[in-house]
Formats: structure tokens, sequence, C-alpha cells
């Protein structure tokens, strides 16, 4: 019965074009994103993969079976051949650079789009100063040095750069003194699996000692964390987190509360759809997030009230009930699939106090 059911001409035909169909579905998928920007309902899914097969025996019958018949070093395509397939290129460049000459034209960058684009490129450059001047402080141990105020210590990666920006602009808390300490590592308290230890393994052989365990082990800034009196962990969190190996690495380090803060939404993006939507934006970017991050941010939830730790859920103060907010009528919110502008991180700051996120802090310190 097995036999029957995969060896036959079907599956075999497969068999022969699946190099092929794995080259050329990514970038068909891509490309269909991008001219679409709404996710794929089951018809487009089927002419999708239609099209990916047709291009894959296509590619297999003019390019791989000749690669593979050719004698010694000599590589001889034959003209009606290579005219066929010069023809269905060209005919393929053609189509999709004037369906981008059309998407571009609808486009219409009036001037009010422009200026919301410079906007957000010229904006990021207040993070960058943010990273800048925090590093360095953190580098020359110069932080927190103001004992009236409360420390707090924002660590993680560029979504804790985010966060930190956003607490810090417009400062008009006097009660807190905020730093950020960059920390690209805490992927490594996600749980392993068996290709996770076959990997460790691997390195240990070949005496590749920059494992994440060493890199844990050999955390050079714990000064700042001992230094903060409350620890605000954001990070581009990923499924099957550790969070109690995370606890337990930073309860080594001081006895101060944590604030786990949640996955940011996720979209395609934001520039791109603000160039091409010409309704909602804020329900275009809805549509097109990433659904995996409402999932993570369940399990990281269920699992922090688990271990008794505090966790902010990010998420809720930028997605609501069929539409996420990325801008208003004069800015938009994010530079790019998941990042904040400057415009973003005012309007978040507000939104966090109108959540109460600095209530929260108060509460743990």
């Amino acid at each position: 019965l097995f036999k029957k059911f995969f060896v036959n001409e079907s599956f075999i035909f497969l068999g022969k074009i699946s190099y092929s169909i794995y080259l050329i579905h990514w970038p068909l998928l891509i490309f269909y994103r991008y001219v679409n920007l709404k996710p794929l309902i089951f018809y487009e899914k089927i002419i999708i993969l239609g099209i990916t097969i047709l291009l894959s025996y296509f590619s297999y019958r003019y390019i791989e079976i000749p690669f593979r018949r050719r004698s010694r070093s000599i590589f001889l395509l034959p003209i009606k051949k290579v005219l066929i397939l010069f023809v269905f290129s060209l005919a393929t460049v053609s189509v999709a650079t004037l369906s981008l000459n059309e998407s571009f034209q609808s486009y219409n960058l009036s001037e009010k789009k422009i200026k919301k684009l410079d906007e957000v490129k010229s904006g990021r450059q207040i993070v960058k100063d943010y990273e800048f001047n925090a590093k360095k402080r953190i580098n020359d141990k110069n932080i927190f040095k103001d004992n009236t105020k409360n420390k707090v210590l924002v660590v993680g990666d560029s979504h804790a750069l985010d966060f930190y920006s956003a607490l810090k602009i417009d400062n008009n808390f006097e009660k807190f003194d905020f730093e950020y300490l960059e920390h690209l590592n805490l992927h490594c308290f996600n749980k392993k699996d068996k290709f996770d230890d076959i990997a460790n393994q691997i390195k240990q052989i070949t005496f590749s000692f920059n494992s994440c365990e060493n890199r844990i082990k050999n955390f050079e800034n714990y000064y700042a964390v001992e230094k903060a009196d409350l620890i605000i962990i954001s990070s581009r969190w990923k499924k099957n987190l550790d969070l109690q190996k995370l606890k337990e690495f930073f309860n080594n380090l001081t006895n101060k509360r944590l604030i786990i803060v949640g996955r940011r939404p996720s979209f395609y993006d934001i520039p791109t759809l603000f160039l091409k939507s010409k309704n909602n934006l804020n329900s275009l970017a809805y549509l097109n997030k990433d659904n995996q991050v409402s999932l993570i941010n369940q399990q990281m939830e269920t699992v922090s009230k688990k271990n008794n730790l505090v966790f902010y859920n990010l998420e809720k103060i930028i997605c609501k009930t069929r539409s996420c907010t990325v801008s208003d009528n004069n800015s938009l919110f994010f530079s790019d699939k998941d990042h904040w502008s400057e415009k973003g991180l005012k309007f978040f700051r507000k939104e966090l106090i109108k959540d109460n996120f600095f209530k929260l802090m108060n509460q743990n310190l």
C-alpha cells in the first residue's frame, strides 16, 4: 500500500522538480504578497502552487537536465532552448516590471506622504543617539548617579532599546532614572530541543566555545543589574522561552523585581503598507500582522504567572479589535515591521501612561 501510494508518476515528477520548487516558491510568494498585501485565501494558494510547479518544470526541463547531460567541462545548450528560456525570462521580468510600475504610479506620492516618510527616516536618529549615549555610560560605568530617583534598567535587544527610548523621551517623571543595557543573548534562555543538544555537542567537538552557556556565564555587565532598583526585560521573544531559567539568571545577580515586557506585534513593513494603502492603514496592518506573536505572548503570560513574574502585554496597547495603531492622520508610528518611529515613541509613551505602566513600575519597586 505504501509503495502504491508513494511510488507513482506524480510523486516521481514532484521529486524531480523539487529543487526548482525550493528555489522558486519563496520569491514567488514574496512578490505576490508585495503586490497583494493581504493574507492569501485558498484559491490564491492553489494558483500560486500551480504557477510554482509550472515554473519549476521549465527550470528542470531547460536548465537542470541540460546541465546534467553536459559532456566533460563543455556545456552546450541548443539555440532553440536558449531562445525559449530567454523569451520566458523576458516575459516574466516584463510582467513583474509592469506590475511594479503600476503599483508605484498608484502610490500618488503627495507632499504629505513624502513628509511622513522623511519623518520616519530622520526620526530613528534619536534612538541611535539614545543607544550611543547609553552604551557609553555603561562602558564608563557612569550610570544611575542621581540617588534621589528610582533606578530602572531596561535590558534586551532593539525592542528593549525602543521601549527604553519611549520611557526616556519627553521625560517628565522626576521619580525615575532610566538606563539601557544591551543584551543580545536572551535567545539563549529558550528551551533546548534535540537539535540544540546536537549543535552544542558539535561546537564542543570543534572547540567552538562561543555557545549560549558560555555567553551567559561570561555576562560582563552584572554591576548595572546590581545597581538597578527595577529590571525591565524586553526582546523580540520567540516560542518556548524558559522564563524560569531567565528568572534564576537575574536572581543570581540581584534581588530586585523583574518586569517582563511581551513581544511587540510584527507587521509587513509599515512604510510599504503606507505607500500601497488606499484606505485605513491601521486595518490593513491588522490583516498583515504576524499572528504567532499573540500566541507567544499568551504563552509567556501563562508561564510568568507560574513563576511569579510580572508580565506586561505590550501588544494590547497597539492592537485591538480588527485594528492595530500604526499611524494617525499626521504620522507613522512604525519605521519598519516592528520598530517605533520618533512619533511612535511619543505616542506609545502616552499609551503606556494611560495603561498604568508607570504605576506598575511603582508597585514593583
